[in-house]
């Protein structure tokens, strides 16, 4: 993958933070898809999945609103890669805060973005986000922070 390709995916990972400086879903491809940044922290329970640029935009905001402070939005153990017109980043974040409703947020979560040279931009075409969980008890484990 070209390095302008990596400083896209770079940017496009520094976007589920909000930190996106090109304005809207930034990368994310019109016709592709992306989850709702962030984890079951978004006020309601967040889509399964989300198509369009217009929606990511909006599970965004709604994501970034959700804040009273922060989110602090830190990436750990970016491995970057690809071939040709296709390309990914796989990397665990870090999200910390606090919400409106007062409650603190500290959780970990694993995330890939699948990225496709669209017309010579490198847009990011689908995100998949998850979390370790318990076997015993299948829940979530979100405060699980990487050996490092």
């Amino acid at each position: 993958m070209p390095g302008r390709g990596r400083r896209t995916v770079r940017r496009g990972c520094r976007a589920v933070g909000g930190e996106w400086s090109g304005g809207g879903a930034g990368p994310w491809a019109a016709d592709g898809q992306a989850g709702v940044p962030g984890s079951g922290q978004l006020p309601g329970p967040p889509a399964a999945e989300t198509r369009g640029t217009a929606a990511v935009a909006d599970g965004l905001g709604a994501w970034l609103a959700s804040y009273a402070v922060g989110p602090g939005y830190e990436v750990h153990h970016l491995h970057v890669g690809g071939a040709d017109d296709v390309g990914y980043c796989a990397f665990r974040y870090h999200v910390s805060g606090r919400l409106h409703d007062g409650a603190e947020v500290d959780m970990w979560v694993r995330s890939t973005l699948v990225c496709r040279r669209v017309d010579g931009a490198w847009r990011i075409v689908h995100q998949h986000e998850s979390v370790p969980f318990d076997p015993a008890t299948g829940a979530g484990l979100v405060s699980e922070a990487p050996d490092d």
